[in-house]
């Protein structure tokens, strides 16, 4: 099995065929491919493997100049560079694809565990109960994009120890880069698989200071882990396709060898170009993670944020966006949850299709403020509720958890209109009109108004939620005088 000439990696073309294609027929047929057809965690992998092919064979691009131009290049360079490395690619052999050949085996490890969604081992049964002790028959296609997805997004903690070139690997392990934090991973889609890999590119510039790198598949793995980890632990390529884990594979067999791979620093010490930064309360800035009981369009304008590397902002291809960005853009994010426990519990993804007047400083920041007004919106139904069960003298735990999920709810209907609005810098008073509609009717289904006394503990809160409103009303208006005021006084 040859990632290069073998098909692995399923796609649906232009024309509705739905096939798997190796990575020859992917750089081939590029502009015939619409998309992957894959799970979240799988999409991620083979884009950033199919970035690092790229980026490695244009050596770049250098700057923006240079990724204008180079989408051309794509195709006949990435080809020239896989045409000069076929044996590395190979899934067995003497170079094995993403494994360590001089690692002792042990086959203390089935190939289910390659797939985070099947019951193998520590792995969750929540989707799976056919687990057996000696693991399930897989194809060579199966085991390749299992293997590589497994690398970016294998949860840490205890594994199995092995002798990886006359060093132990060691017991405990840590979360591969791209379930770090439970990262929201961006991805700008394009209308061919080509494009889509044209518009992630990210250029040497814009990861500033970052080491460029070589990718795994270049390295000399028998020179033991410790020599492994410090050529690529830091680098740009060597992050797009880690080696979190030592994986040794032997054909025709349903086991393999697992142990500790590759440690890469976590941020701020590195950071994944996919990955959007933000910043907390305290002033600490983090990545920003998938939250399942939030819906990622109220995070936009943090998404959407260009950052120079180092500083809060979303991915780094974004800033192919900042200059001359006239069109519509589609927005992929997703990734995988992992739980307190360190295991992998979910996987996530949503589309957007973003307004190209919303790509800009400006519009985001009208954007964040008035997702700001629907967080305040929350905290006052939660304040009408709790004065409405104080009058009743009764719990209302559980009256607030579905007040706030019937008002998410029904903004989330409603967000295309806020992008709209943001988008045309027309007036907000229609968003802010519909945040508080939705306010009203959060209330009204939390807090049933039937009984005399239900009715006087309802009026009692939603005479709460209207004080709330008018402060919202009041302050603008203080604002704007307040910055008349300080213009008479610099005109005096």
């Amino acid at each position: 099995m040859n990632l290069i000439g073998d098909p692995w990696i399923p796609v649906i073309f232009r024309d509705g065929q739905h096939r798997l294609v190796s990575l020859q027929e992917a750089f081939e047929q590029g502009d015939e491919v619409c998309d992957l057809v894959v799970t979240p965690p799988q999409r991620v992998a083979l884009m950033r493997l199919l970035l690092c092919i790229t980026h490695a064979a244009l050596d770049g691009p250098a700057d923006e100049d240079d990724w204008r131009e180079c989408k051309v290049r794509i195709p006949p360079d990435s080809l020239r560079y896989l045409g000069e490395r076929t044996q590395k690619f190979d899934l067995f052999g003497p170079t094995p694809f993403l494994q360590v050949p001089s690692l002792t085996p042990t086959h203390n490890a089935t190939l289910d565990k390659l797939d985070l969604g099947l019951a193998a081992g520590n792995n969750s049964t929540l989707f799976d109960q056919d687990a057996c002790p000696a693991g399930r028959d897989h194809d060579s296609a199966w085991i390749a994009l299992h293997l590589l997805t497994f690398q970016c997004f294998s949860p840490g903690g205890t594994i199995g120890e092995t002798v990886w070139a006359g060093q132990k690997t060691g017991r405990n392990s840590e979360h591969a880069p791209c379930l770090e934090s439970s990262a929201l991973l961006t991805i700008i889609r394009g209308d061919s698989l080509l494009e889509t890999v044209w518009k992630n590119l990210v250029t040497r510039r814009l990861t500033g200071g970052s080491q460029w790198g070589t990718p795994v598949w270049d390295l000399d793995t028998s020179s033991g882990v410790s020599e492994v980890e410090r050529q690529m632990a830091s680098t740009v390529l060597g992050r797009l396709v880690p080696v979190s884990r030592a994986v040794l594979l032997e054909a025709g067999k349903r086991s393999l060898t697992l142990a500790n791979g590759v440690a890469f620093p976590k941020y701020p010490q590195a950071r994944d170009t996919m990955a959007c930064i933000i910043k907390r309360g305290d002033g600490e800035q983090r990545y920003l993670g998938i939250n399942l009981n939030k819906h990622p369009w109220r995070e936009l304008s943090g998404i959407l944020r260009f950052g120079q590397a180092g500083t809060q902002g979303g991915a780094y291809a974004l800033g192919h966006l900042v200059s001359g960005c006239d069109a519509p853009v589609d927005i992929w994010v997703g990734g995988v949850v992992a739980g307190k426990s360190g295991r992998a519990v979910d996987a996530a993804e949503w589309n957007f299709h973003v307004p190209a007047g919303i790509i800009g400083a400006p519009a985001l920041l009208a954007y964040g403020n008035e997702i700001a007004y629907a967080d305040r919106g929350e905290a006052a139904i939660r304040e009408a509720v709790k004065t409405y069960r104080h009058a009743l003298n009764a719990d209302y735990s559980g009256d607030l958890r579905s007040a706030a999920t019937h008002y998410w709810s029904t903004l989330d209907a409603h967000r295309g209109m806020l992008l709209n609005l943001v988008n045309e810098g027309a007036d907000l008073g229609p968003w802010q009109q519909q945040v508080w509609r939705s306010m009203q009717d959060a209330y009204a289904f939390a807090c049933p108004h039937e009984t005399p006394r239900q009715i006087q503990a309802y009026a009692a809160g939603q005479q709460r939620l209207r004080i709330r409103r008018k402060a919202e009303e009041t302050e603008p208006k203080r604002a704007k005088r307040g910055r008349r005021k300080e213009v008479t006084n610099e005109q005096e």
